[in-house]
């Protein structure tokens, strides 16, 4: 995972979102230990939710991260990522530190983002993850459900590395304005029919 989560990765987040390191001085020893432990896990994710936030604001859509929400009425769920219009959901999304080394992604993320697409209701849902990899599609069969990961490169310059992180970014507006065009004219579809006689 360290050729694409580098240490200088870890750096550059610390360094753009003024993620904080455990230790006083940004030395190549603590970047290093920060890198590579679970806290730059959570950063990544905190990082993934600044920047889909701040493009999911551009876009006048509302952002949620670790929403609360329940699968059931007794096993609860919390989405990373969360784009709302009105009282609505419209696209989902989460944030794994993980650098795909395989053909797709690992099953069990497959089947996390499958639960909180048809809890939502939702037609698809999107993965992040870090690395180069182009954005890959998978359908679910007899579901009708696309499951959906991009990968963000964390290589470069900050600048470039954020601007990798927004164009993934817009990649989940793309499937809320997709999911909330289809919505809508499901509603016009069904005003159509109750205002004809013909829906029930």
């Amino acid at each position: 995972m360290r050729s694409v989560l580098s240490v200088a990765s870890a750096a550059v987040i610390a360094v753009l979102w003024a993620v904080p390191l455990p230790a006083q001085e940004m030395t190549l020893r603590a970047v290093s230990a920060f890198a590579e432990g679970t806290q730059f896990s959570k950063n990544f994710e905190r990082f993934v939710e600044k920047v889909v936030g701040e493009e999911a604001r551009r876009a006048d859509w509302q952002f949620v991260s670790q929403a609360s929400r329940h699968l059931a009425d007794s096993i609860p769920m919390a989405p990373d990522l969360l784009l709302r219009s009105g009282a609505r959901d419209f696209a989902v999304g989460d944030a794994k530190y993980k650098e795909l080394d395989r053909q797709h992604p690992p099953n069990d993320d497959l089947y996390q983002l499958l639960a909180y697409c048809v809890s939502l209701g939702l037609p698809a849902g999107l993965l992040f993850y870090a690395g180069k990899r182009p954005l890959e599609k998978y359908l679910v069969n007899r579901a009708g459900v696309t499951l959906e990961a991009i990968s963000i490169d964390m290589t470069g310059t900050p600048s470039e590395i954020e601007a990798h992180a927004r164009s993934a970014s817009r990649q989940l507006i793309d499937l809320a304005d997709h999911a909330r065009r289809e919505w809508r004219q499901t509603r016009e579809h069904e005003a159509l029919l109750s205002r004809s006689g013909l829906h029930r």
